[in-house]
């Protein structure tokens, strides 16, 4: 699975675990030295403050084979929550 497979089947679990009123994305986050990373952002319509859940390091947890892309789904749920 490529990184852009990963993104789009990352998305749809947690679209299939949150309802619809809940907002999902994946954004370009630049950090101060340069690098450019995935955030993903899970907002309820309540939040004023959203938390950005960083992609790169569980892609390579798929790609080691530590994880599958569900149990990398359960772990993002557990850290939004």
């Amino acid at each position: 699975m490529n990184y852009k497979e990963f993104k789009e089947l990352l998305l749809a679990n947690l679209w299939d675990y949150f309802p619809k009123e809940v907002s999902i994305s994946i954004r370009p986050v630049q950090k101060n030295n340069g690098v450019l990373l995935d955030g993903l952002l899970i907002r309820q319509s309540c939040d004023e403050i959203v938390p950005t859940i960083y992609l790169q390091p569980f892609f390579e947890m798929l790609q080691n084979g530590e994880r599958d892309i569900d149990e990398i789904t359960d772990e993002i749920i557990r850290q939004f929550e």
